[in-house]
């Protein structure tokens, strides 16, 4: 079934003739739909360069930064976030905020960055296939993708919120990096409902890889 569907499916349908547990069926059904729904909306625009110079290729190496000012909504910056997390942690358990903040960054390497690349691998069109890979040396080409926000989202029982992430991406000419080919404006991931940190902000670099393979496929 479509999300258009289910959608109107919870319109239509008379919330007063089922039970509670039936109504947090149809809540949670919302939240888990509401990112793949969002993502149909998203906008690509330049700030340098031309998607026209990207024209025929197939074969990209991919680079991951991370902003020196990364927000995470509602603690600011990141540095304030993990503080805080941090903290809290250590309250509950000597050692496991320490544990936290290690994690924290080992996942871009270990997990965030392979679901991206995952993402972007898994769409295609039907005559044309344009690959992505790490550390790929002989790849003539480079998108270098930089995250400014990362939001985790939270996961309570039946409440629960997927993870947002803000990205721009840069491809340039692997052998000359100054030489920009195509800018991006801010482009948005969400992810899934999830219990921990890592999956839900996995699965937003998962929907960022394959949105940004998709707008490639369709616009070179």
């Amino acid at each position: 079934m479509r999300n258009s569907q289910v959608k109107q499916q919870l319109k239509t349908s008379s919330l007063s003739n089922h039970s509670p547990s039936d109504m947090k069926k149809f809540i949670l059904l919302l939240l888990v739909i509401t990112p793949i729904y969002n993502s149909y909306s998203q906008n690509f625009k330049a700030v340098e360069g031309s998607i026209k110079n990207l024209t025929d290729v197939t074969d990209y190496t991919v680079a991951f930064e991370y902003s020196d000012n990364l927000q995470v909504p509602n603690f600011g910056s990141e540095k304030n976030y993990l503080e805080q997390q941090v903290a809290k942690r250590e309250l509950q358990e000597k050692g496991s905020g320490e544990r936290f903040e290690q994690e924290w960054f080992e996942n871009r390497t270990d997990h965030f960055e392979p679901m991206f690349i995952e993402g972007f691998n898994s769409f295609r069109l039907k005559k044309k296939k344009i690959t992505a890979q790490q550390e790929h040396h002989d790849a003539l080409y480079t998108i270098s993708v930089k995250t400014h926000l990362i939001y985790p989202g939270y996961y309570l029982t039946v409440v629960l919120e997927h993870a947002k992430l803000e990205a721009t991406i840069s491809i340039y000419e692997t052998a000359n990096p100054s030489n920009i080919l195509y800018r991006s404006e801010i482009i948005n991931g969400e992810g899934v409902s999830g219990d921990t940190d890592r999956f839900r902000i996995g699965t937003a670099y998962e929907d960022l890889g394959r949105w940004i393979s998709k707008f490639l496929h369709r616009k070179t």
